[in-house]
């Protein structure tokens, strides 16, 4: 197995070390981060110059970097070339990011059928035989275009040749005007994006700045789980390791997961001189065994995210309670210190006051999200989890705190999404959303007007249940609509579907096209309904009470506004099963 497909999961301990510790690593930190510009600016040369980057630096090249040469004066041989390996390494993560602009960029301007606008019409109105020469010049240019970026050659220079391959494996250069392009293209994307800084950046070491063979110590009874040794610029020294429990010794060793432990640690710390570590294992093999034994007692599992309730199973089951009860008042809180540190010409961020309240937030939206699912899991063991997208807005706050209560609850669920479906091959579906919440999940009649906060009541069946309970299941029923809408469209027009996949996926949907989207979606509701229940006749529903009698009243869709506008059959077109002629007299009366 290659390494990138390998799991690993990184967990991050206290290091309480005393003033004197805390001051050497202080010091090795400061040259660290000198080490880390000076290889990220000689990377960067090397990038806007045509050059690849150079993972591995002989002495010669070395001697003519004057700030390579200061750094390794200062920290060593060794340390130097694991300073190396982290520059490079985060320099290429940001290039593969710009990578992907690339290629979009690539694909928006070079493909007609991405154009919008005056460029569309323009290009409708050519003749056929103009149309057929633009797209075949325009897709050989993105054949080209898409070979310089794959190989990362956007800055080349002209004695470099760049080569494609075509259809019957033959190597041809590409064309002077797609390099002048892949060039103004790159130029252009990194204008907008800025480059990696290195002033917060941990430190990632490995045995090479041990001062003993075994630096990374355990320690089976104390009151430290382990002694990490180093040698900084001031001498040797074992920072304390603290794990995870509340006592001290073998029972505060929490995070002595399964698995095999990393060759690296890094080394994080803050502002304040508080320091961690973040210990890295591979867990490849207990997963697989894990996936091995896990056996499901049910198909699938639908799962609806709310406020109040932070989680409803399509089972009925109502887990994290009054989360919003516990959320609100750090919400409020950090809202309050913004507020106040704005009036006063600060930026929030630099207040330790919020920092601290928007850590508590996301440590509580972490532990609920992840108690919550493991609850459901245990209690069910779904072969498929089915969920929608969640979202934290709505409580009242300001733009900014909305914005990040949401991106931290989402990036939880997709978090532990993960994990599961790595950890036991549970598979991860994300549905459409839209009416989720205002459909009935026992008869299928959507109407805007039956629920009402928690309560949903449905005004055809008479239904009553839990509004999110009602929406999980509706969830869960997604599943199955979705494959029989694609089986049943395989030739024609995509519907909502479901992505299948260990790593939850979102589509991203211009807003331009979200209103079409949940206009279809509201179509098939309605007439999956109307070729279930094809009579507009009076409906029997429960009065309210206990008497447990029923009453009769109209069929609600004829005053649904839903069904005005989507529904063949108040239009009286013919379908399958209509009786037009009672359909016409209950309009009518």
């Amino acid at each position: 197995m290659k390494q990138k497909d390998r799991i690993q999961r990184a967990d991050i301990f206290d290091v309480p070390a005393n003033a004197g510790k805390v001051d050497a690593i202080k010091g090795l930190w400061a040259d660290w981060r000198r080490g880390l510009l000076a290889e990220a600016l000689g990377a960067r040369r090397d990038l806007m110059e045509g050059r690849q980057l150079r993972e591995r630096l002989y002495a010669a090249a070395e001697a003519a970097e004057p700030l390579i040469s200061a750094s390794k004066a200062r920290l060593g041989a060794a340390p130097q070339q694991m300073v190396r390996a982290q520059a490079v390494g985060t320099i290429k993560s940001w290039l593969g990011n710009r990578k992907n602009d690339v290629s979009d960029a690539i694909q928006a301007q070079f493909n007609p059928r991405r154009w919008g606008g005056a460029a569309r019409r323009r290009f409708a109105v050519l003749p056929d035989n103009r149309r057929a020469e633009i797209e075949a010049n325009l897709a050989v240019l993105r054949h080209e275009l898409s070979a310089i970026n794959a190989q990362q050659l956007w800055m080349a220079p002209a004695d470099l040749p760049v080569m494609r391959k075509l259809g019957n494996d033959q190597l041809v250069p590409v064309s002077a005007r797609a390099r002048h392009l892949a060039r103004t293209m790159f130029l252009g994307i990194i204008a907008r994006h800025k480059w990696p800084r290195f002033a917060k950046m941990a430190m990632r070491i490995d045995s090479r700045l041990g001062h003993s063979k075994l630096w990374l110590e355990p320690r089976g009874a104390g009151l430290f789980a382990w002694w990490l040794n180093l040698k900084t610029p001031s001498g040797k020294v074992a920072l304390p390791v603290r794990g995870w429990g509340r006592g001290g010794g073998a029972s505060a060793r929490g995070a002595l997961r399964e698995g095999i432990l990393g060759k690296t640690v890094n080394l994080v710390g803050d502002e304040d001189g508080v320091l961690r570590i973040m210990l890295n294992r591979d867990v490849t093999e207990v997963f697989e065994r894990n996936r091995v034994a896990y056996t499901s007692l049910m198909d699938v599992l639908g799962i609806d995210f709310g406020i109040n309730t932070l989680l409803a199973t399509s089972k009925g089951d109502l887990l994290g309670r009054h989360f919003k009860e516990k959320l609100l008042p750090l919400a409020r809180r950090a809202a309050q210190i913004a507020a106040r540190e704005q009036q006063a010409g600060r930026k929030p961020g630099d207040c330790r006051a919020y920092r601290d309240l928007i850590a508590r937030m996301r440590g509580l939206i972490d532990t609920e999200v992840n108690r919550a699912l493991n609850h459901a899991v245990a209690l069910h063991r779904p072969r498929v989890i089915a969920v929608e997208k969640l979202d934290f807005r709505g409580m009242g706050l300001s733009r900014k705190l909305n914005r990040i209560l949401s991106n931290c609850g989402r990036g939880a669920v997709e978090k532990k999404l993960t994990d599961l479906a790595e950890h036991y091959g549970i598979e991860i579906h994300e549905v459409d959303p839209a009416y989720t919440s205002q459909t009935c999940s026992c008869c299928g009649y959507a109407d805007k007007r039956q629920r009402q906060g928690e309560k949903f009541h449905c005004r055809h069946c008479g239904r009553r249940m839990h509004a999110d309970v009602n929406g999980a299941r509706n969830i869960a029923q997604a599943i199955g609509q979705a494959s029989e809408e694609v089986a049943m469209n395989a030739g024609g027009c995509s519907v909502p579907r479901a992505t299948a996949t260990g790593r939850p996926q979102r589509r991203k949907r211009k807003t331009s096209s979200l209103s079409r989207t949940r206009s279809a979606s509201l179509r098939q509701i309605v007439r999956r309904f109307d070729e279930r229940v094809a009579d507009l006749k009076p409906v029997s529903r429960p009065r309210r009470g206990s008497s447990g009698t029923r009453e009769s009243a109209p069929d609600p869709r004829l005053t649904n506004p839903y069904w005005k506008r989507h529904s063949m059959l108040l239009k009286r077109r013919s379908v399958a099963g209509q009786n037009v002629e009672s359909a016409a007299c209950a309009v009518a009366t």
